[in-house]
């Protein structure tokens, strides 16, 4: 290692200073793949604490969150149910055509056809007693 590359490592691991006038050449590629490193951390000094910030709100939102979902069942029971059921049908479904989940596509909108039919044909009017039937 030169003189001049021994006084600019020395530089480099005692203070900071402009990246941008580094003359790269000089460096063999093992002292230049630690400058790349120390100008790495340089940058992101102070983003552990950013990254706990984030990690704290994350835990808060998804307590709010749960707070409000059982608020909203116990006080709207009928709309949370059916906003819960057209999200487990929608959901899965979204999921599947993005990822090209074809089989399950078919297999999901035969089930949801055969459901459909069951419930329509559980909300029709019962038919009287004395109807003839088949026999």
């Amino acid at each position: 290692m030169s003189e001049a590359t021994l006084s600019t490592h020395s530089t480099v691991a005692s203070t900071s200073f402009d990246w941008d006038k580094i003359e790269w050449s000089k460096f063999s590629p093992e002292e230049r793949h630690r400058l790349r490193h120390r100008m790495l951390e340089e940058k992101h000094r102070g983003h552990d604490l950013m990254h706990a910030e984030m990690i704290l709100i994350l835990f808060a939102s998804i307590g709010i969150a749960q707070v409000l979902l059982f608020l909203w069942r116990i006080k709207h029971r009928k709309s949370y149910q059916a906003i819960t059921l057209l999200g487990m049908w929608i959901i899965p479904f979204y999921l599947c055509v993005q990822l090209s989940f074809w089989r399950m596509i078919i297999v999901w909108s035969i089930f949801s056809i055969i459901t459909l039919f069951v419930m329509f044909k559980a909300t029709r009017k019962k038919l009287h007693v004395n109807t003839p039937r088949l026999v």
